[in-house]
């Protein structure tokens, strides 16, 4: 949650405890007398004066109702408190801070009961507040239920702090007004749970609910559910009053339990028409459906952003996880658990789910996620796969103690090396980038990838899987005696008969290894940047403790000699994401310096600088 908004939240709040706020502009402040009867009615007052919008009200006791039909409007430009045993029914429009700014707050067993066309939090320019400390709120709209609204740019704040809220909304037709919405109006609405029981159902499965601009969902305790809505979007661009929207809408969950169920044919949504963020730190999120992150599917829009970032928690999505449609997206895990029905890509560039922490479980047999290139699943600092048959779930864990590929810089020299620091920890990259934006780069004495690694087949390599093992025995076992072309099969010697002599090379090179995949440097390297590609699509395999000289590549005398550089290595996975290398200095004694390493991109760096690379590695990445 942004300072602004955590600031309008708890400026609500007073430290007394008594969650109330006063309009310093009411006319009057006036007690409903305790009886049942009539809101309009003066003789139900204390005093005998009916409140006109503007005046302080207080209903401790009794029922006053508004409105005989859902045509009324109830109009509040001031506080409003609810406390006791009062009880207030509404048949008509709920419209909070109308004219003014307004607070309204319902405590102890008070009750709000509303029906009508529209539930507004703040209706006009001014920032109006709701304060739920107990009680029951039930709100039951035809229409829509906004936390602003009113072509005015006034934020609401609904503060669930305690009791129960109830929300359904009953409308079937196709209007966009007929929804939920955060950010409609307002730039930065909040819904925030602190205690209470939240709940929003759909009477037909096409309602939905959304949240747009800078607007905010926060979950620190207590319950927040959403029910039968066809989507669940955090970070809609398109306004129900015609027009795009902008900004980055967050859910935040550190606490309590959520639940998301949507329609079988919907799902929730992060970032959709604009950027939108959820952020799990605590506490359990539930999705009874798919989970799309990065998508333009509901607004129709492009462009945006989908960010899931979870530290802590449970997260539980029943059905399909997906990574971008139509749109950006990306799932960062550093902890807590994660279960999912599949995991799928959605077709966009640069969508991933990032695993760096916590544990992953999912339906099914994907014990080779990390290998295949189109996985949705990244993992730059290793992971562990496992499949558990009596289950029938992939399980996903970390890998203690692995590190990414690392660029090692010798500033004395210039000698640069690409190693895998860990000695049994494989890693498959397809392409390499090597990045200074001060030139310290030369090419003069780079001894590439590509010149000291070919795509070669051991002797004896018979099923063409670049290992000479048993499984080529039985090719030979099998084909013993036939007449092939020479070369092919298990003809070993080329002298176009499978025969002892054939069984024989096989046996002298028993465990030997090839490459399945071969190098080539990038038009366009020098002194900004320089940059390799397999053109094996599954990769090439950097195994454990590997380290490749690629010569004097580092230019001392731009930075001078002993002095740290401004070198950038990326490397990426054959499903396209593009992981953040570690560059290390090591002096002329051979001490190791970390160098500052930005965070991991799954974005391109050097754009079109490099035709030829950005063409064959988009050719696997760009998947829209």
């Amino acid at each position: 949650m942004t300072t602004t908004n955590m600031g309008k939240l708890f400026g609500s709040i007073l430290m007394s405890g008594a969650y109330f706020v006063a309009s310093s502009t009411a006319a009057l402040a006036i007690d409903w007398a305790g009886g049942i009867g009539d809101y309009n009615d003066a003789t139900n007052w204390v005093g005998g004066v009916a409140p006109a919008a503007v005046d302080e009200v207080t209903i401790a006791s009794g029922e006053a109702t508004v409105g005989v039909d859902t045509t009324t409007n109830l109009s509040r430009s001031a506080t409003t408190t609810l406390s006791g045993t009062g009880a207030l029914v509404l048949n008509g429009r709920f419209q909070n801070g109308a004219d003014q700014a307004a607070t309204f707050n319902i405590a102890d067993n008070a009750t709000l009961t509303q029906s009508g066309n529209y539930f507004i939090v703040a209706y006009g320019a001014f920032d109006s507040t709701i304060n739920q400390t107990g009680g029951t709120v039930t709100s039951t709209v035809d229409r829509g239920w906004f936390m602003s609204d009113n072509g005015a740019e006034g934020d609401g704040t609904y503060n669930a702090l305690g009791g129960v809220l109830n929300v359904e909304l009953t409308s079937t037709s196709t209007n966009t007004l007929h929804n939920f919405q955060a950010g409609r109006r307002g730039e930065s609405d909040t819904f925030y749970v602190g205690g209470g029981d939240v709940n929003f159902t759909a009477a037909s499965d096409i309602r939905r609910m959304y949240f747009s601009k800078d607007s905010v969902l926060q979950i620190d305790s207590g319950t927040f559910d959403s029910d039968g809505f066809e989507y669940f979007v955090v970070g809609y661009g398109a306004s129900t009053a015609g027009g795009s929207l902008s900004g980055n809408a967050s859910m935040n969950v550190t606490g309590g339990v959520t639940t998301i169920n949507p329609t079988t044919a919907g799902a929730m949504v992060v970032g959709d028409g604009q950027d939108g963020t959820v952020n799990v730190s605590g506490g359990d999120l539930h999705v009874g459906g798919d989970l799309i992150v990065g998508s333009n599917v509901v607004s129709g829009g492009g462009g945006n952003l989908g960010t899931f970032v979870q530290t802590a928690g449970n997260v539980t999505v029943a059905g399909t996880l997906t990574m971008g449609i139509g749109a950006e997206g990306n799932y960062f895990m550093n902890g807590g658990n994660l279960q999912i029905g599949e995991l799928a890509q959605g077709g966009y560039f640069d969508s991933f789910l990032v695993y760096q922490g916590g544990t992953i479980t999912m339906n099914g047999n994907h014990s080779g996620l990390l290998s295949d290139p189109t996985s949705a699943l990244a993992a730059p600092t290793g992971a562990t796969v496992s499949y558990d048959s009596s289950l029938d779930q992939t399980i996903i864990t970390e890998s203690p103690g692995v590190e990414t590929l690392r660029l090692e810089v010798n500033t004395t020299t210039g000698d640069v090396k690409i190693v895998n620091p860990n000695p049994s920890y494989d890693f498959v990259a397809e392409y390499y980038e090597i990045v200074s934006a001060g030139g310290a780069l030369t090419t003069s004495s780079w001894d590439s990838l590509a010149d000291q690694i070919d795509a070669s087949q051991p002797e004896g390599d018979f099923n063409g899987d670049y290992v000479t093992d048993l499984a080529d025995y039985t090719v030979w076992r099998n084909s013993l005696g036939a007449l092939v072309a020479a070369g092919e099969g298990a003809d070993g010697n080329g002298d176009g008969v499978v025969d002892d002599q054939d069984h024989l090379l096989w046996k002298d090179n028993f465990g030997a290894e090839g490459s399945a995949a071969s190098w080539a440097e990038a038009g366009g390297s020098g002194t900004g940047a320089m940059v390799e590609y397999v053109l094996n699509e599954n990769g090439y395999i950097f195994a454990g403790g590997a380290e490749f000289d690629l010569g004097q590549l580092f230019n001392t005398s731009v930075f001078g000699a002993g002095v740290d550089g401004d070198l950038e290595f990326n490397w990426q996975m054959p499903n396209g994401y593009l992981a953040t290398g570690e560059v290390v200095y090591v002096t002329g004694s051979g001490a190791l310096v970390p160098a500052t390493v930005p965070e991991p991109s799954t974005a391109l760096l050097l754009g079109g600088l490099l035709a030829t690379a950005s063409t064959l590695v988009g050719r696997r990445t760009n998947r829209g």
